[in-house]
């Protein structure tokens, strides 16, 4: 709560003033932008503002805070003291302009644009990382028929300049992405799913070996081909001469592939562990129901903010076949069963609560590990016969999928 000096108590101060003082030191008044002057400062200004519109809708929220973040933007700017701080002052900026791009603010587009090229003046390098962002992101909105062209141009760019490590980085991504796009865009047919399975065998080292797995997951499921196949075509290239990991690595990769095909598309995810009451949970029990897996985190924010859609979810289905089980994993507290416990209270889940280490003290693997989770919060969904109907997603995608299926 803000703390207030009122102007009755002025007299009180000059008579009591080390009480005051104590009581001052309990109550911090609220932070003021105009008198940070670290980058701290500046995001505890931040997130005190942000509370006054945590109530309002997505979009109305980012455009009601978008004018915050230019604002703590210009301010961190002006009183950077190393690069860090500067690059981190243009982030908020253009935070706050995709924000409003999403948002369908008129002439964000052109506000982005032109911030992108007085940021190019200053700071090349980044102004060249926000305008590959910009383009991903306007690819998302629109559809890669929109964009393609621009992200070509942009990767040609790159090409032709100096390979620093970041460059080298961007432009390895910018490409994978084009393809992706391409891929998730292509009409469903067999020779297309031969030629980009083909393809995704590029992207089995280095860096995008997680992505280009998923992106073959997603492949097969548009073309209702089961997701083994895409295993087992890269791990043949995988094994065979001409690719370049040794042999110990290509099993890494190879047994990373095949924990990841226990969340992909079609696939029985033999969900197992320990509830919260260190009761043994029977994934069995649960056939003929659809079921909505979570895993998830009590630290996790944005996880606790999805519960109440849930909540409403869950009284909305359950008596028509839907099932939820939340996963509480990866717990940093000296009691992780208590600190659960206590969060499953005060977020009033009544449905199946399982508890990682619960299920570990039971001599059962660790989720993260056995289900590779790559983010929190993941959701999977699961159709009566106990197989994969929505692979692994991040956000409320899931709200659709049921509206789908039970409505």
């Amino acid at each position: 709560m803000a703390f207030r000096i009122p102007l009755v108590c002025t007299l009180c101060f000059l008579t009591l003033f080390p009480f005051a003082s104590v009581w001052a030191e309990e109550e911090p008044k609220s932070p003021v932008l105009s008198e940070a002057v670290t980058m701290m400062e500046i995001f505890a200004y931040l997130n005190y503002e942000s509370e006054k519109f945590a109530d309002l809708p997505p979009t109305e929220r980012t455009v009601a805070f978008a004018p915050f973040l230019v604002a703590a933007g210009e301010r961190l700017l002006e009183i950077a003291t190393d690069p860090r701080e500067t690059r981190q002052g243009h982030a908020l900026k253009y935070s706050a302009l995709t924000g409003q791009l999403r948002a369908g603010v008129e002439g964000a587009e052109q506000q982005l644009e032109t911030f992108l090229n007085e940021l190019a003046a200053q700071d090349a390098e980044l102004a060249e990382s926000f305008q590959y962002s910009a383009l991903v992101f306007k690819t998302r909105m629109n559809g890669i028929a929109q964009t393609e062209q621009r992200i070509e141009a942009f990767l040609k760019e790159l090409e032709a300049k100096e390979q620093i490590p970041e460059r080298v980085r961007r432009l390895s991504d910018g490409q994978f992405f084009l393809f992706a796009e391409r891929a998730k865009n292509a009409e469903a047919t067999p020779a297309n799913f031969s030629r980009f399975v083909s393809e995704l065998k590029g992207w089995t080292y280095g860096r995008h070996i997680d992505d280009a797995v998923l992106l073959g997951f997603e492949i097969a499921h548009r073309n209702n081909v089961p997701a083994e196949r895409v295993v087992r075509e890269l791990t043949e290239f995988i094994q065979s001469p001409q690719h370049p990991s040794s042999e110990e690595g290509g099993k890494i990769l190879i047994s990373g592939m095949e924990k990841m095909l226990r969340l992909a598309p079609g696939v029985d995810p033999k969900l197992f562990g320990k509830t919260i009451n260190d009761e043994e949970f029977k994934w069995e029990d649960l056939r003929g129901k659809y079921v909505l897996i979570k895993f998830t985190a009590t630290w996790c924010g944005p996880c606790k903010a999805l519960i109440p859609g849930m909540r409403e979810a869950y009284e909305k289905y359950k008596d028509k076949g839907l099932e939820i089980v939340s996963v509480y994993m990866a717990e940093r507290t000296p009691d992780p069963v208590a600190t659960v416990k206590a969060a499953v209270e005060e977020s009033e889940i009544t449905w199946i609560v399982l508890s990682e280490v619960l299920t570990a003290r039971a001599g059962q693997p660790i989720f993260g590990h056995f289900y590779v989770i790559l983010g929190y919060p993941t959701f999977v969904l699961v159709d009566k016969e106990g197989k994969i109907i929505m692979p692994a997603s991040h956000g409320d995608t899931w709200k659709a999928k049921l509206v789908e299926i039970f409505e």
